[in-house]
């Protein structure tokens, strides 16, 4: 029985919601991710190096982390904590700032 990781269960997401297949999604992250990769990264039989999903979100113009990220985690978020984010989100670079600064205190 296999361990899914967040890592495992971020590649499924690329596989079956950004790309559709798996044959896609090989198609788009080659050359850094094979057909067998993909299958084994889906299934957490093994784990990409760093360097290697560094250069993978980058090809994919994905933020650095993202492979790491719980991105499944934020499909849960209740609506009032997403509409925060994207209020958030929405504000420049220096009205971010302030915030993290605020909320770390």
């Amino acid at each position: 029985m296999n361990s899914y990781t967040v890592i495992s269960k971020n590649f499924m997401y690329l596989r079956t919601v950004f790309f559709g297949t798996h044959d896609n999604a090989v198609a788009q992250m080659h050359p850094w991710v094979t057909r067998a990769q993909l299958t084994d990264y889906c299934h957490a039989l093994k784990v990409p190096s760093l360097d290697k999903m560094r250069a993978l979100e980058k090809h994919l113009d994905l933020p650095d982390g993202w492979l790491e990220r719980d991105i499944q985690a934020l499909s849960k978020m209740s609506e009032d904590d997403f509409d925060l984010i994207q209020l958030l989100l929405r504000k420049p670079v220096n009205i971010k700032a302030a915030v993290k600064t605020l909320l770390s205190l």
